[in-house]
């Protein structure tokens, strides 16, 4: 049988921090403590943004499952996330609001390994271009 909200048997594409598979919901949040308003405003796959009135310093649970990259921000500053490996967030994305009305942007952004991969292989690509580009315009030795 299929695991929840996927279309796998075993889970084989899960991380390993996520322990279990969470039922489908239809939010894309929860407040998993505190008193909070949550309204989502926008949804893309590497982007979400919510729109948070919290009476109380509140956790929110971004229904997405953590990987590395994904990124929290409150009012365009960087927090922390809760761990992945807390059994309160259960391998989702968590993090905590202060009281007061906030605008939570979560970002899957590239990690800096990624990066330097990238560079390295641009550089080779474009060696590999100026080696070949001097091999065919070689002047011709008789």
């Amino acid at each position: 049988k299929p695991v929840n909200s996927t279309t796998t048997v075993d889970g084989e594409h899960s991380p390993i921090w996520q322990k279990e598979n969470r039922p489908l919901e239809n939010s894309r949040f929860e407040v998993i403590s505190g008193k909070a308003d949550v309204t989502s405003i926008a949804w893309r796959t590497n982007y979400h943004a919510f729109d948070v009135d919290s009476q109380s310093a509140s956790q929110i649970l971004d229904r997405t499952v953590y990987f590395p990259g994904w990124t929290v921000f409150i009012d365009g500053r960087e927090v922390q996330r809760i761990d992945q490996n807390n059994p309160k967030v259960k391998g989702l994305i968590g993090f905590e609001v202060p009281k007061g009305k906030h605008l939570v942007e979560v970002k899957l952004l590239e990690p800096i390994l990624y990066k330097v991969t990238d560079g390295i292989s641009l550089i080779s690509l474009s060696l590999a271009v100026l080696l070949l580009f001097k091999r065919v315009h070689r002047p011709a030795t008789s």
